[in-house]
């Protein structure tokens, strides 16, 4: 995949073979997946009798300042690549783009210059993107890239403080554009092992001279491959470049004796050296929240000035100073979007709880079988209680206690069968929780509501019978005990 070496050969072939000359013919592919926002033919129209003043890279991106209007920005993708005619193509590890012929296979961007000079851009896998855009630097992606390694890299200070802001793996890191531009799988791969540092180690706990070894790694493997133009070939031989590509074969690949071994780090595959690049788990439990905090707000003071000494440059303080803070608060919320999720989780389950016991139906309240009945009987005694008693008592008081306590005795077996039935009906009724109706209950379930309020209406109505029957009783009895008093 073009990384910073090879998107700045592209660039170094297109400013000594293109640059100042004018545009006679432009040809442009019709495919949406990498020409983006402008049609084809459109292009075509715009870039035909255009100069081409400047070709500039900033990290993996490249664009061609024009001498009017917009600039054709390029970004390579996994496989996209130049070429000039008779003079070469660019070729990576994994492919070469064939310009035996003409145009190429995949030729996305065909440009015929005034001189007879024929550039064109191919992409096999049409992963690239070409854009038509106005001031390019001024807005994203270009915008929002970090450090360039060829272009401004910064003194070991403002390096070692953002890096040490970042709690993620150092491999990660490294990947992020917005940190070091340009840095991709194999250079960050290359870079790691010669500062002999572990993909997965956080990146604030990585000790001093560790950082000062990444530091000078990232700039000089990034020149060296860009002064080798490229070319793997002209690599050093004890780079990891030239046997790292061994992963899933039977026997693994070994630099300088050493087994290389692959895992998967920040989405992308990491070779490194067991043997020499080792995990530091003591320094990465001491380097926890706290210690990235401080390192944030020693990053965001450390980049007051650029890499030149101006505030005022793109690659300044400014921009470092808000790429430390951006950084600052994306740690933080990541620990509060862990934190909500916690959360949420443990109110999602209180309300899943809640909801269920408020679905449970509530317990039953009429008297079922037990309390019909019992009312039933308490009506029948109730309607054969008799008005008087002449149930002899002791003397003429015990008599008339007698009397009394017989009318009373309907009304408290009335009272009685009156608290059985709700309790009755209690039991008869009862459900447990887990025992929920079905949806085909409802109907018998209100059919049943509905005699239990019959069964109500006439218990109410055996009781006003009871008062009435006892109230007989009583004036009975009082009128006997008179007429006893007459006679005697």
């Amino acid at each position: 995949m073009p990384e910073l070496p090879e998107v700045e050969n592209a660039r170094q072939l297109v400013a000594k073979h293109a640059e100042g000359k004018r545009i006679k013919k432009a040809t442009v592919a019709d495919d949406e997946k990498v020409i983006n926002d402008i049609a084809p033919q459109q292009l075509q129209e715009a870039l035909s009798g255009r100069t081409l003043v400047a070709a500039k890279r900033r990290g993996k991106q490249m664009w061609w300042e024009l001498d009017t209007g917009p600039a054709l920005l390029l970004h390579f993708g996994m496989t996209g690549g130049l070429c000039i005619k008779g003079v070469g193509a660019a070729h990576y590890k994994s492919f070469t783009i064939d310009d035996a012929a003409w145009p190429p296979k995949y030729c996305k961007i065909e440009l015929e210059f005034e001189d007879g000079t024929q550039l064109a851009f191919c992409d096999p896998r049409r992963f690239a993107k070409v854009r038509f855009l106005e001031a390019p630097e001024e807005r994203p992606p270009i915008s929002e890239l970090g450090w360039d390694p060829i272009l401004d890299w910064p003194p070991l200070e403002p390096f070692a403080a953002r890096l040490g802001a970042q709690r993620r793996a150092i491999k990660a890191v490294l990947l992020d554009q917005s940190f070091s531009a340009g840095v991709g799988n194999w250079v960050a791969d290359e870079v790691l092992y010669q500062a002999r540092i572990h993909p997965e180690q956080p990146a604030n706990s990585i000790p001093e001279e560790q950082v000062s070894a990444l530091h000078r790694a990232i700039r000089g493997v990034c020149q060296l491959a860009v002064d080798a133009d490229a070319d793997s070939d002209r690599f050093p031989d004890d780079w990891l470049f030239h046997y790292r590509w061994g992963k899933g074969s039977s026997t693994k690949s070994k630099v300088g004796g050493n087994v290389i071994d692959h895992i998967t780090v920040g989405g992308r595959t990491s070779a490194f050296v067991p043997a020499l690049q080792k995990l530091r788990k003591a320094a990465a439990a001491a380097a926890a929240a706290p210690a990235g905090k401080k390192a944030a707000a020693a990053a965001k003071k450390a980049g007051g000035a650029g890499v030149d000494g101006s505030s005022k440059r793109a690659t300044g303080g400014g921009r470092k100073r808000k790429q430390a803070a951006a950084e600052e608060a994306a740690n933080q919320v990541a620990a509060a979007e862990v934190a909500a999720e916690t959360a949420a989780e443990e109110l999602a389950g209180e309300a899943e709880a809640a909801g269920a016991e408020a679905a449970l139906p509530a317990p039953r309240r009429g008297r079922g079988k037990k309390g019909v009945a019992a009312a039933t009987d308490a009506k029948a005694a109730a309607a054969e209680a008799p008005a008087s008693s002449d149930k002899p008592g002791q003397g003429r008081n015990g008599k008339q206690r007698g009397q009394q306590q017989e009318a009373a005795e309907p009304q408290r077996a009335a009272g009685a069968a009156g608290a059985a039935a709700p309790a009755a009906s209690g039991r008869g009724t009862k459900r447990f929780r887990t025992d929920q109706p079905a949806p085909e209950e409802e109907a018998p379930a209100a059919a049943t509501r509905g005699k239990s309020s019959d069964a109500n209406g006439e218990g109410k109505a055996a009781g006003r019978q009871r008062k009435a029957a006892g109230d007989s009783a009583s004036a009975g009895g009082t009128a006997a005990v008179r007429a006893r008093r007459g006679r005697a």
